[in-house]
């Protein structure tokens, strides 16, 4: 608690939370047990992959529904997400020589952030963009803050 300057209400508050709401989580993982065909999961089969998927997705595609989604979750990430993709902070060509993944690095004395990833079609990167995306918008949300409280 001293070390990351938390009451204990808080923390009490937060373990409240969680067991009042893990019901869910634990009837998805029961479920993907039995799509994995095990009795019980271990800490390796929670990011196994439960199957592949060949769907491919265009860049376009990808950044109308991660809008479309944050838009359910907050407006205003919405907006920034829209921002970021229309005005050209994101680097997402898929060309020789380039590795996969993404990274997200903030400008702080701009007040935006960049994204250089590998976009190639997949759902995978979809997700890849949605998570920078978030990483980008957390950069916003602490720009305001003094920079020792932006750590």
């Amino acid at each position: 608690l001293e070390e990351n300057r938390m009451e204990s209400i808080t923390l009490e508050t937060m373990w409240k939370t969680i067991e009042a709401n893990q019901a869910p989580l634990i009837e998805y993982l029961k479920c993907k047990a039995a799509l994995l065909k095990l009795e019980k999961l271990s800490w390796v089969d929670l990011e196994a992959p439960l199957g592949s998927v060949s769907k491919q997705i265009s860049y376009d595609e990808a950044a109308h529904f991660i809008i479309e989604q944050f838009e359910h979750f907050s407006p205003k990430m919405a907006a920034f997400a829209k921002t970021a993709l229309e005005d050209g902070w994101i680097e997402a060509e898929d060309r020789r020589g380039k590795s996969p993944g993404g990274f997200c690095t903030a400008l702080p004395l701009k007040k935006e952030s960049r994204i250089f990833m590998t976009y190639s079609n997949t759902m995978t990167n979809l997700f890849t963009l949605a998570h920078e995306l978030g990483h980008a918008f957390h950069n916003l949300v602490i720009f305001p803050l003094p920079e020792m409280a932006q750590h």
